[in-house]
Formats: structure tokens, C-alpha cells, sequence
């Protein structure tokens, strides 16, 4: 039968940091199955932590072995042991499987490559591992024995096999990777740094360059007083920041320090940073994708002292997701590998959280030679960039704000607390053709510098920033004329994913900080705006949960998505003056009680800002959202803080009357609801009366059935115990008459016996008489009349 060889290749590992003195000893064991293969012995020292193995494991499979385990997404598994000083297993550092449909067929040992291999992270890991996180770079390939083309040399068997025939050698990679073939670090890549155009250049630039936009944003870091030796009592007044060696250059982001209420021991959790670094890439698309693949972004955790950086610890981050083209950010929480302290506890590990997006421009360069300006007559050749200020050239940009809050945050969400809900009976069931649109009619005022925010939060905005400024000027928008608009909101395709299916009702509400505007047919939230955590210039859309249950409504934890609404202020406005906001923005909701945020799903909006001309016929508390114009003056810094202090007693008086507004039309509100309510529930009452009604009749209809079932039965249970009386009496009767005759024998044969009494005394009688006969008479002859009559009495007696 056709035999397949199935071949593990493990060319090297990282993140193996060895502390003991002189180094381990550690072996690679792979299993398929039943069939167990050991590695030779290797020896890791506390100098390098990317040891190379260099090494293949071989299973001989035959044909129908081979398609079954490809059928059945069987496995090898893949286990690293350190060893003692004897050679036998000390602990196990960490295993990974690798599936056997993902292996590739090779016709030629020179496809075994560095290029095609995979880097697999090992679980199942405990300290010291656990912090290091070490990986293994392996590769799985089968060989057909009919297409593989034969080395010049064939590889020797090492040892032979433990357990079964088909498990044939163990053998040494047939060509070893030289130092040239392994994975170019980042530091390989060539980068440059063009600063009129304002992007960083990654190899020689060409025609076919791209220009892509990639993203990092710190979102939180957590238990970073672990990582000082010895921990400081001073970490208060202590002052962090993140470096980050990415594009030949270190990005460093704003020093932060850790909040008084993180810092004890029993609070130190987590820090929110909100620091964004934007950077423009202009690269080939392979050689991006290969930038992608086999490099890492470096994260150095350091602290600041005498404007002089220490560092305390590294975190890296892995690009390699990016390349799928359906994935545009990596969200990821990574460990801190500490760079001096020992024996962190796992629950309190220091780990910091990070977005990395990508976004691809498609801007093409021309291609122009001149002279060069030093008189020698060189050619120079100049590339410039076609359409790269035309912002219609760029992709979309994802609309999605972040939300993401960090586990064990110690700061108190707002957006935690139990409000009262006045929910929308409907039995409509959500789905994704369902489109939900309402019109709003806004009230107050658009000022310049929107500043709503009423209430300290630690949770600082996200500041964004360039790292290399662009000196290309975009045209600006077109700012709004003062009048009166008409803001239409249509929200479409909510789409929610959940492992199983549900059957619930959603309901929608809108709340605009600080206007709180909501629609007239919809759920009210019981919130002032200082009460949610949101940023400013967002409309919330939050979609409560609910279950009926025994009548009553039950309240599931909340979900809701930032959806960007002062983005149409500065969006682009056609013929008819009409402004068109469209995207799609991600839901989350609480996962448990300490409020982390995950996604669920995605909801698709659309609005329409136009001017109001009168033709809207709207039920409405507030009144038309009237735009106006601040100019902005140059004054001295005395007069600015009375504009500002003026400007906030403004907004406060307008905040007062909007919820002043919103308190009255809740109460209208709740009166609707509640007639709604009591209407249903009379609905409800009359369809349970009626129900229970038919059940009582159907009930009575299977009683009188039983009844006369019974009837027939018993009336056929009395004729069978008829029978059975009829079949006793018989029977005793015939038991009477056996008696009589039994009597009678008896009757007859003690008259016998009588008889047979009677004679047998005759017979003693004339005996008697004998005896009682004189000598002289015995001796004659005996009476022969006698004689016979004793015979015959004897004959009487026997018959």
C-alpha cells in the first residue's frame, strides 16, 4: 500500500529566557495518535533566548491512515520538556498542535523553508515560563514517495521507532537554514524618512508604492508598580512612558502617572492612557506584506527620573493578522516582560492593551527625471505623489468610536448603574431588514469650541497625533450658515453575534449630550448627561435588552455603540444644502460586574442634515436647532477667561431648561406608556380568561368520554364475575356429590368389616369349644362337619 511521510520541521524558538546558571537541557516530543517521537537533547544558555533546533520529526502513514486523519482535523502535538542533569523530564515548559489539513505537499526538499513556516506560542505554560510566553517556528509538510525528488544524499535513522511499525525515523533537517534564511528582525528593513511629503518610505520607492495609514492607540496598562525593584513608596509622584521602535524610529507617547486610587496594594489595577500615534507608510504591497509577516512592534515600558528613562519592561506586538485583508485592527492585551523583577504573582501581572489599525490609500506616484542642481549633469529621478491631497482618494475611515474599558478598572463607570426603563411593548422581532428611522428636531446652540463635558472623568480623550507632520493643506469644509435644520436619523442592519439565538425585543434611545433630545414612540433613559461616560461631540444609541417574564419586564445589562453625530457639521454639503452622514458603528455591552466592555455586533446609520423649510409637521418639546456664528477674537488673557466663564454660565442656564424640557415630556411620556401598559394587560387578561375557558370545556368533554369508557368496563367486569359464580356453585356441587359417594363406600365397607367381625368370632367361638372338649375326646377323629364349616367361614373371611 502507498505510504505518505508526514514531516515536522522546528527550526528555532524565542522568548526562551533562561536565568539558571549554565544554562537547560530541554527535548521536543511529537505525537499523532498513539505514535511518539522524541528529539535529540538541546542545550539552551542564559545568552541566547532564540535557541535554533533545527530538526524534523518524520511519521510513516499509510494512504487510508494519512485521508483519515485529514478528515478527521486530527493533530500532532507538539510538547517541550526541560530536563535534569540525568536526562529524565523535569517540567513541561509548554505544548502547541499543529492540524494536519494545514500541512503542504513539497516535490523537492528546497520548499522546506524558514518562509513557510508558522510562529505557534506554547500553552499550557507555568512560572517562570508563564512570563516569557515562549514560541516555537515550525513548519508541517507531507512527502508522496511518487513525487518527491530524492536527495543526492538520503537522511540516516537516529533511533528507531518506540511504539508502532509506522512510525519509521527520526531524522535531522535534510538542509539546515543557514543564519541568512531566518526571519529579518525589524531593525533589517530599510527605512527612510521623507519630510516634504511627510511619510516614511519603506525599501527604494517606485511607481506601484501604496500609502497606508497605520494606527496605534495605548488604551490601558495595569499592575505596573510590580515591575519596580524594589517597589517605591514614592509611586505616586512617579512619572511613566511607553516607547515604542517602530519605522526605524522610537515613538514615544506623553508621560502619564498612575491615579492616587491605583497606587495602594489592594487598588492597583489599571491606568487608562488614551495615547494615539498615527504614521503614513508608503511601501510596495510585498514588501509590506513581508514587513507585516516577520517583524514585531517593541514596546519599552520605562520610567522617568531626572528627565533620564530606566526601563522597567517589554511587551511586543505582532503584525503578522494585518496581512488577512479582511482584518483592519488587531485589539490585544500582552504581557510585560519584566526587566528586573522576579516572582510577579499571575493575578497581578502587568500587561498593557493596545489598537493597532490599518488603513490603505491608494495613491499612485509619477515619475520625473531632472537635472541635478550641483552643475555635474546627473540625472536625478523624482517621485511625487498624484491625487495624494484628494481626500476622495482615501478609504473610508472606520466611524467606529473606541470603547473600551479595562478589566478591573477602578474608577466607577456611570454607565453601571441601574436606571428605571419605561420600555415599548411590541412583539416585533429584531432583524437586519428591520430599519428604524426617526426624525429629531434639535434645540440650543452650535457654538465653535463645544466643550459639554460636566464632570471630571479619569478617562482622558484619545489625542491623536502625527507622528511625522504631512505639509500637504486639505481644503477645508465648508462650516454651516446660521439658520434652522432638520436632523433625520435612520439606523439600519443591526447586526448581533451570539453563539445561540435568542428571542427578544429591542428597543432604541437616543441621548445627545448635553441636548437630551429623544423620539416620541421609544424607551426613555432616566439619566442626566453628567451621569454617562462618553466623549464629546457623540450621540449615544443605546439598545436595552429585555425578557418578558411572569408579566413583568426584566432588565439585562445595557448595550450601546458611540456613533459619531458632529461629523455631519463637517461633512460636505450638496446642491440643496444637505449634509450625509453614513457608516456603521460597533455595540458593546457590560461582560460582568467589574463593566468590561466587548463587542457584540454592528449597527448601520444615516443622517441627514438639511435646512428646515417649514414642511415638517413634527410633534416636538423643543424647538428648531438654530445655528449661529461665534467670532473669535484676539484678547488679552483676562478678557478670554470671562468669555469662558460667561460661556459656561450659558450652557448651564440652556442645560437647565433642556432637562427641565425633558422632565415634562417624560411625564406625558409615562402616561402614554402606562395607558399602553394597562391596555395590554387587559389584552393579556381577557386572552388568558378565554383560554382558560376553553380548557375547562375541553376538560369536561374528556371527563364525559372517561365516564363512559368506565361504565362499559365495569358493566363487563360484573357479567365476568357472573361467569365465575356460575363456575363455583358447579364446581360445588360436584365436590357434594364425590362426598356423598365417598360416604356411601365408607358405609359399605364398615359393613363389611362387621360382617368379617362377626365371623371371625364364630370362628374363635368353635375353637373355644374345641379346647374346651374333654382329652379322651381329642383323641378321635376329628368332627370333619366341623372341619368344613371352618374352611368355609375362612374362605367368608378372606373374600
Amino acid at each position: 500500500m502507498k505510504e505518505y511521510q508526514a514531516v515536522l520541521s522546528i527550526f528555532k524558538g524565542s522568548n526562551f529566557v533562561v536565568k539558571r546558571p549554565g544554562g537547560i537541557q530541554c527535548k521536543i516530543i511529537g505525537k499523532v495518535n498513539e505514535s511518539i517521537l522524541e528529539s535529540r537533547v538541546f542545550n539552551i544558555n542564559t545568552t541566547c533566548s532564540e535557541p535554533d533546533f533545527n530538526y524534523q520529526i518524520a511519521w510513516k502513514l499509510n494512504k487510508k491512515k494519512f485521508q483519515e486523519l485529514r478528515l478527521n482535523r486530527g493533530n500532532v502535538k507538539i510538547e517541550c520538556h526541560q530536563l535534569t542533569n540525568d536526562g529524565k523530564i523535569e517540567s513541561l515548559i509548554g505544548y502547541c498542535l499543529i492540524s494536519i489539513k494545514e500541512a503542504i505537499e513539497i516535490t523537492s526538499y528546497e520548499e522546506i523553508d524558514v518562509k513557510n513556516s508558522k510562529i505557534l506560542p506554547l500553552t499550557g505554560t507555568k512560572q517562570p515560563w508563564l512570563q516569557y510566553g515562549p514560541k516555537l517556528l515550525c513548519m508541517l509538510h507531507f512527502e508522496d514517495p511518487d513525487k518527491v525528488i530524492a536527495p543526492v544524499q538520503k537522511r540516516k535513522m537516529i533511533l528507531k521507532t518506540p511504539t508502532k511499525k509506522d512510525q519509521t525515523m527520526k531524522v535531522p533537517l535534510p538542509p539546515p537554514p543557514s543564519a541568512t534564511e531566518a526571519p529579518p528582525p525589524l531593525q533589517e528593513f530599510m527605512w527612510s524618512t521623507n519630510n516634504e511629503m511627510g511619510y516614511f518610505q519603506l525599501g527604494q520607492p517606485g511607481p506601484s508604492d501604496d500609502l497606508y495609514i497605520m494606527n496605534i492607540t495605548l488604551i490601558f496598562c495595569q499592575h505596573l508598580r510590580h515591575l519596580l525593584v524594589p517597589k517605591s513608596s514614592k509611586l505616586r509622584d512617579m512619572e511613566w512612558r511607553i516607547m515604542i521602535d517602530a519605522f526605524g524610529i522610537t515613538i514615544s507617547s506623553d508621560n502619564f502617572m498612575i491615579p492616587e486610587d491605583d497606587c495602594e496594594e489592594a487598588n492597583c489595577k489599571s491606568t487608562y492612557l488614551g495615547d494615539k500615534s498615527t504614521a503614513r507608510i508608503r511601501a510596495n504591497e510585498q514588501e509590506f506584506s513581508r514587513f507585516l509577516n516577520h517583524s514585531v512592534l517593541e514596546m519599552k515600558v520605562t520610567t522617568v527620573k531626572d528627565e533620564k528613562l530606566e526601563l522597567q519592561g517589554t511587551a511586543f506586538i505582532e503584525l503578522e493578522a494585518l496581512t488577512n485583508p479582511e482584518i483592519i485592527e488587531i485589539r490585544s492585551v500582552v504581557n510585560i516582560i519584566p526587566e528586573r523583577a522576579k516572582n510577579i504573582p499571575r493575578q497581578h501581572k502587568p500587561q498593557l492593551s493596545q489598537i493597532v489599525d490599518l488603513e490603505k490609500e491608494l495613491a499612485s506616484m509619477s515619475v520625473q527625471d531632472t537635472v541635478n542642481d550641483n552643475g555635474d549633469g546627473t540625472v536625478v529621478t523624482e517621485f511625487s505623489e498624484v491625487g495624494a491631497g484628494d481626500k476622495s482618494a482615501k478609504t473610508e475611515k472606520r466611524s467606529e468610536e473606541i470603547a473600551v474599558v479595562p478589566e478591573g478598572q477602578s474608577y466607577k463607570d456611570p454607565l453601571a448603574k441601574k436606571y428605571n426603563f419605561c420600555p415599548e411593548i411590541t412583539s416585533s422581532k429584531p432583524s437586519a431588514e428591520t430599519v428604524k428611522e426617526q426624525q429629531i428636531i434639535l434645540s440650543g446652540r452650535l457654538q465653535e469650541s463645544s466643550s459639554s463635558s460636566t464632570s471630571k472623568s479619569r478617562a482622558v480623550s484619545i489625542q491623536d497625533k502625527e507622528i511625522l507632520p504631512s505639509p500637504i493643506k486639505l481644503p477645508k469644509k465648508s462650516k454651516i450658515p446660521p439658520g434652522n435644520y432638520v436632523l433625520n436619523l435612520k439606523f439600519f442592519g443591526l447586526n448581533i453575534k451570539c453563539r445561540r439565538p435568542f428571542n427578544t425585543n429591542w428597543f432604541v434611545v437616543f441621548y445627545y449630550p448635553p441636548l437630551s433630545v429623544l423620539p416620541e414612540d421609544k424607551c426613555i433613559l432616566q439619566a442626566k448627561p453628567k451621569q454617562l461616560w462618553m466623549r464629546n461631540g457623540s450621540c449615544i444609541l443605546v439598545l436595552m435588552r429585555t425578557r418578558l417574564r411572569d408579566g413583568l419586564f426584566d432588565e439585562d445589562p445595557i448595550s450601546f455603540a458611540h456613533v459619531p453625530l458632529g461629523d455631519i457639521f463637517t461633512s460636505d454639503s450638496d446642491d440643496n444644502n444637505c449634509r450625509l452622514l453614513k457608516g456603521s458603528a460597533a455595540v458593546y455591552t457590560f461582560k460582568n460586574s467589574q463593566h468590561n466592555m466587548i463587542r457584540i455586533g454592528y449597527i448601520g446609520y444615516e443622517f441627514i442634515l438639511s435646512e428646515d423649510k417649514g414642511q415638517n409637521d413634527l410633534e416636538s418639546s423643543a424647538s428648531l436647532f438654530s445655528v449661529t456664528s461665534v467670532q473669535h477674537e484676539t484678547k488679552e488673557k483676562d478678557n478670554n477667561l470671562k468669555y469662558g466663564s460667561r460661556k459656561e454660565n450659558s450652557i448651564e442656564e440652556w442645560r437647565a431648561q433642556e432637562e427641565k424640557k425633558f422632565s415634562e415630556s417624560l411625564k406625558e411620556k409615562e402616561k402614554a406608556y402606562f395607558q399602553i401598559l394597562s391596555a395590554e394587560h387587559k389584552k393579556q387578561k381577557d386572552e388568558s380568561e378565554k383560554m382558560i375557558n376553553e380548557k375547562l370545556k375541553s376538560r369536561e368533554a374528556q371527563l364525559g368520554e372517561s365516564a363512559r369508557t368506565s361504565q362499559f368496563q365495569l358493566h363487563q367486569e360484573l357479567e365476568e364475575l357472573k361467569l365465575q359464580m356460575r363456575s363455583l356453585e358447579a364446581d360445588k356441587n360436584m365436590e357434594v356429590k364425590s362426598l356423598k359417594r365417598q360416604l356411601d363406600d365408607a358405609a359399605d365397607l364398615l359393613k363389611i368389616a362387621n360382617e368379617k367381625k362377626r365371623c371371625v368370632e364364630i370362628k374363635l367361638s368353635v375353637k373355644d369349644e374345641e379346647i374346651a372338649k374333654p382329652m379322651s375326646n381329642r383323641n378321635k377323629w376329628p368332627d370333619l362337619e366341623a372341619l368344613v364349616k371352618i374352611e368355609k367361614l375362612e374362605q367368608e373371611v378372606c373374600n
